[in-house]
């Protein structure tokens, strides 16, 4: 009886590792997604952005308006970021918690999906 149950508790243990290993090796794989992703988004938002620097200077005829003009996108920009930043983080926030939670609290899942059906 005893080494059945430690056979079960090693099973587990073994399925646990392999769970964790699959969680991993996804949420790694994303993130070198995403590494590659805002690599590749930095140039072509620094083409797009000489782009139309080049063609605000041509229209304005002087490459100091084109520069303000562009800097005061970016300006308004960071003033947005800056004004919700709290929406911004609790959103990434709660999105982190919904993404980890079923991973590290099974049991809260569960009961979830029961309250759900009452």
């Amino acid at each position: 009886m005893l080494g059945f149950l430690k056979n079960i508790f090693q099973d587990k243990i073994t399925l646990a590792k392999i769970d964790i290993l699959n969680s991993l090796s996804l949420k790694g794989s994303e993130l070198v997604y995403l590494f590659m992703m805002l690599f590749l988004s930095i140039f072509f938002f620094t083409f797009l952005n000489c782009g139309i620097l080049f063609y605000l200077i041509s229209v304005l005829k002087s490459a100091m308006y084109g520069f303000f003009i562009i800097a005061g996108f970016y300006l308004i920009l960071i003033l947005i970021l800056m004004i919700f930043r709290i929406k911004i983080k609790l959103f990434i926030q709660n999105k982190v918690i919904a993404l980890f939670s079923p991973k590290l609290f099974p049991e809260m899942e569960e009961n979830n999906v029961n309250n759900n059906l009452n």
